[in-house]
C-alpha cells in the first residue's frame, strides 16, 4: 500500500537547554496526518490526524457525529491508497439529515463543537454513591494499560490514547493526535467488528469536556474513564444522562463525578 511510504514520524535535530546549559541531539516529532473527507458530495471535513486506523476513524466519526445509525447507511466507501481523500455516499434517509450539518469543517487536534445540544435539565450538582466502587481495580489496571501501550507518547510525548472495553477488558486500543479523533477510531473499530457498543466503557487519556459527552451519549456508552479532568458541564451533561464519569485515574485512585 502507498500509505506504507508516508512518515509518521520523523527525528529532528534541536537544541536542549538545562539551565544554560545547552546540548544538541535527535528528537523524535510525529506527522500530522491531511484527511480531506467528503460526504455525498456535499459536506467536506478536513481532518488533521495520525495516520493509522483511517477507515475506522471514518466510522466512528460518521456514527458519533450522527451521520449514521450503523455501517449499513454506508452505500460506498472510497479511500486513496495514500489515506489522505475519503469520499462517502450514505442512503438516502441519511442523505436527508445532511441539510442540518455544517457543509465545511476543519476538525483539529482540539476536537469540535457541531453535534446537536443537550438541553440542561439540572444545575445543581449533587453526590451521588455509585456501584463503581466494586470496579475500581479493573478501571485502575484498564487506565494503566492505556498508557503503557502508547509507546509513541513515551517516545515523542504526543499522541492520545483511547479504548473500548468489553467484560472489564480493553478490546480496541488507539491512538491520534486529538483525544476526540482517538475515541472515534475506538468505536469505529467497535462498529466493523459489529459489537455492540451500548455494552463497552470509554477509556481515555484526554480531557472530557461536553463535545466528548455528546460523543459518548450517541454511542450509548453508559461509563466513560479518563486520565485527566473533566469539565463542570460534562459533569451535568453525564449525570443528566445517566453516564458514569470518572476522572484523575491515576494511580490508586479515581475521581467519581456520576
Amino acid at each position: 500500500m502507498a500509505d506504507c511510504n508516508i512518515k509518521k514520524i520523523k527525528t529532528l535535530k534541536i537544541k536542549k537547554d538545562n539551565i544554560n546549559i545547552v546540548n544538541e541531539f535527535e528528537d523524535t516529532i510525529v506527522v500530522e496526518h491531511n484527511l480531506k473527507l467528503i460526504i455525498n458530495e456535499k459536506i467536506e471535513r478536513n481532518v488533521i490526524c495520525y495516520n493509522s486506523s483511517i477507515k475506522e476513524f471514518i466510522y466512528g466519526h460518521l456514527y458519533t457525529e450522527n451521520y449514521i445509525n450503523s455501517i449499513s447507511d454506508v452505500s460506498d466507501f472510497f479511500i486513496n491508497d495514500e489515506k489522505t481523500l475519503a469520499r462517502i455516499k450514505l442512503n438516502s434517509d441519511c442523505d436527508k439529515n445532511l441539510i442540518s450539518k455544517p457543509q465545511n469543517v476543519s476538525i483539529l487536534t482540539t476536537g469540535y463543537r457541531y453535534i446537536e445540544d443537550s438541553k440542561n435539565k439540572n444545575d445543581e450538582i449533587v453526590d451521588k454513591k455509585l456501584d463503581i466502587v466494586n470496579n475500581v481495580l479493573d478501571i485502575m489496571k484498564n487506565s494503566k494499560f492505556l498508557l503503557d501501550s502508547n509507546e509513541l507518547f513515551k517516545e515523542t510525548g504526543c499522541l492520545h490514547s483511547a479504548g473500548l472495553a468489553f467484560n472489564n477488558e480493553i478490546l480496541y486500543y488507539e491512538t491520534d493526535l486529538g483525544r476526540h479523533n482517538a475515541v472515534d477510531k475506538v468505536i469505529g473499530c467497535a462498529m466493523l467488528d459489529n459489537k455492540n457498543i451500548g455494552e463497552s466503557v470509554l477509556y481515555t487519556t484526554g480531557r472530557i469536556p461536553t463535545d466528548m459527552i455528546k460523543k459518548v451519549i450517541r454511542s450509548k456508552i453508559k461509563m466513560v474513564i479518563t486520565r485527566a479532568a473533566v469539565t463542570y458541564d460534562a459533569i451535568r451533561l453525564a449525570r443528566e444522562n445517566n453516564i458514569k464519569l470518572i476522572g484523575f485515574s491515576r494511580g490508586d485512585s479515581v475521581n467519581i463525578y456520576s
